[in-house]
């Protein structure tokens, strides 16, 4: 990189890492734009929207996402809020405020619902506990779209190949083994058809896929308000 007046200009790595994480967001930008505007019209999209009011029944309140959580942020949300080693893949569900107006966060053990009847065709580890994915008969552009629900214990003989129906509690909350809340991310995969999903070999390798085109990760179409929408949570939380 040069500075306007033609002298180089020597940038540290984690300056470098960061530059690198915003051209990566602005080529997915208008791609991710369209494959937005065509997952609304989707049938998987009225799907999301009815998980999530599924799961929020389940804790008792309205989600809201702190700033990090959502698909696409460059930092955590946790803690001191490091930068992410790449783009976030999906949204992450924690914080909610409850019937009385209360911010409180998601318990280990709280059921977890499938988003759509699909069937499971990858169950593997990842940082904190499980991840399970699941596809669903939708198409977008000629691809399968799946969902993945990470951070979680599955149900009790939960494999690749059951079928499962909407609404069907398929895992709970993990307790967390790091630093990060227990939480439940969620995000959404289009795939091309016949895809080897029973080799697939965990994150590393998926998020690999998704860097050579192979796997896409879509915007998961969830209703869902920021956090700067509720000013008055800003406070404590239990």
């Amino acid at each position: 990189m040069r500075h306007p007046g033609g002298h180089p200009v020597c940038l540290g790595h984690a300056t470098f890492l960061r530059l690198s994480q915003l051209q990566w967001a602005c080529r997915q930008s208008l791609r991710g734009y369209w494959s937005l505007c065509a997952m609304l019209h989707s049938p998987l999209a009225a799907s999301c929207a009815a998980w999530l009011r599924a799961l929020e029944a389940r804790v008792g309140g309205r989600f809201i996402l702190e700033a990090g959580a959502e698909f696409g942020s460059l930092n955590c949300w946790w803690g001191k809020r490091r930068p992410r080693p790449a783009p976030h893949e999906g949204v992450d569900f924690c914080d909610f405020q409850d019937f009385s107006g209360t911010k409180r966060q998601i318990k280990p053990g709280c059921p977890v619902p499938a988003v759509a009847e699909g069937q499971v065709v990858a169950v593997f580890e990842d940082f904190m506990a499980q991840t399970i994915i699941m596809t669903h008969q939708e198409h977008l552009d000629g691809r399968q779209l799946a969902t993945l629900l990470a951070h979680v214990l599955p149900a009790p003989g939960l494999a690749p190949g059951h079928l499962c129906g909407p609404d069907m509690e398929v895992a709970a909350v993990a307790a967390s083994r790091t630093t990060a809340p227990p939480h439940v991310h969620l995000s959404v995969l289009a795939a091309p058809p016949g895809f080897p999903w029973a080799s697939l070999n965990g994150w590393p390798e998926l998020l690999q896929l998704h860097e050579q085109k192979e796997l896409h990760f879509l915007e998961p179409p969830v209703p869902v308000e920021p956090l700067h929408a509720h000013p008055d949570l800003g406070g404590e939380q239990q």
